[in-house]
């Protein structure tokens, strides 16, 4: 290949890495700048004045192994207005019915059976015997850790323009690395959950305890049954219809993580399809400030960092160490040849070129990387856990690597219109 020719590709190559870092380093700094801006409120639930009544849901399809963790911790809840615990069996081929079944000595427990058909028609199912003013969704395989978590949550429904409250979501006992790594990742997600309240961007109600506005549920249709991530879908149409989601970081809940590579690869293959199938859905919000931050920010944000993500990490990866490589190179030829004058201004250039300041902005992305890492562990009151080295190198330098795959296959799938499976 003629020299001007791979110049030219090198500095191509250059330009669009600088756009993509550009993208994540504004991101990146965006997040701690409304950290920054909102860290007094991080802890700040407001204290209710009243407890509405409220009904718990939970859906559950083959979760017998959980599903008796998840009502005992129910049952625990310290809140006087609790109404019911309403268990939707849907169309389980284990002992999830047999299981739930145990319960039904307590008067405040329902059992609903039903054909399968997905998370989101259980919940649409349950809400029928709602009566109460707030209803909650518990995924039968999460578990309540506080008994006080509902007086964390039902402050924010003073204002009429909340619909839903978001906890804070952790996952529970992780027993191998790769739960272990589930277990940092969840911890940036809710600490980016809470950062998103803060601006009022939250794009997902998870499953696991996200409380609701029975009222508001009922006025927007319910769940939408036809998308793989109804918590995702729920959210954008809440900001749709003009209302807000907010966050407690003191309403902790638990959450099995996947334990095989396989269940991960299955479980985020279904989130990552949801993603593609939602945003395109929702693309009008885009750019668009009838729907505020949301559609103006931050959506136009998460299509940026969904598409060049996966770019931009193996990328990183190949520029840091070819860099470290050929800076290696060049020290240990300036020092074979002698440390002389006339060689120094080569050594100097070497290190200064189109590769050092490439290499600069992947040390720089790295280090806000680990920055926003930090924060979310001191967010959350979890320590660094140095028992779990291995983790947090996979989740720096391989987890990410795993997602791309998943997320570019389900590209894949959604390109070639294979068919969605819940």
């Amino acid at each position: 290949m003629p020299l001007m020719d791979t110049l030219d590709l090198l500095n191509a190559r250059l330009i669009v890495f600088t756009i993509i870092s550009f993208i994540f380093t504004f991101v990146s700094i965006f997040w701690i700048l409304v950290l920054l801006e909102s860290r007094k409120e991080l802890y700040d639930d407001p204290k209710p004045k009243r407890r509405p009544s409220l009904s718990v849901i939970v859906p559950a399809y083959n979760e017998g192994d959980v599903i008796a963790d998840c009502l005992n911790s129910l049952l625990k809840l310290d809140y006087p207005n609790l109404a019911q615990i309403i268990v939707v069996d849907d169309g389980s081929t284990d002992d999830t019915k047999e299981v739930a079944a145990r319960f039904l000595s307590n008067p405040k427990v329902k059992l609903i059976s039903k054909e399968n058909g997905g998370k989101a028609s259980a919940m649409n199912e349950g809400i029928k015997y709602v009566k109460e003013e707030l209803v909650a969704c518990l995924d039968a395989d999460s578990i309540i850790l506080n008994p006080d978590v509902l007086d964390h949550m039902v402050g924010y429904f003073e204002d009429s323009k909340i619909a839903a409250v978001t906890p804070a979501l952790k996952v529970y006992q992780p027993a191998n690395t790769l739960q272990q790594i589930q277990w940092i990742e969840y911890l940036l997600s809710q600490f980016l959950r809470k950062m998103s309240a803060m601006i009022d961007v939250i794009l997902v109600a998870p499953g696991p305890f996200t409380v609701y506005r029975t009222s508001v549920l009922r006025e927007i249709g319910g769940f939408d049954s036809s998308t793989l991530t109804e918590d995702m879908e729920i959210a954008y149409r809440l900001h749709k219809y003009g209302y807000s989601i907010e966050n407690s970081s003191n309403a902790e809940i638990g959450t099995y993580a996947p334990f095989t590579l396989k269940d991960l690869f299955l479980q985020r293959l279904r989130w990552a399809r949801g993603t593609y199938q939602n945003m395109h859905k929702y693309l009008h919000f885009v750019l668009n400030r009838e729907y505020g931050t949301v559609g103006v920010v931050m959506l136009p944000l998460s299509i940026l960092t969904l598409l060049l993500l996966p770019l931009l990490i193996p990328y990183t990866s190949y520029i840091f160490f070819s860099g470290v490589y050929q800076r290696v190179e060049s020290l240990y030829y300036f020092l074979s040849a002698g440390i002389r004058p006339e060689l120094s201004i080569d050594l100097l250039a070497s290190f200064l070129g189109t590769n050092f300041f490439a290499t600069f902005l992947v040390v720089l992305m790295f280090a806000i990387a680990l920055a926003l890492l930090f924060a979310s562990h001191k967010y959350s009151g979890e320590k660094v856990n140095a028992g779990v080295k291995a983790a947090y190198l996979l989740y720096m330098f391989v987890f990410y690597f795993v997602l791309h795959i998943i997320f570019l296959t389900a590209f894949i799938y959604e390109a070639l219109g294979v068919k969605r499976k819940w």
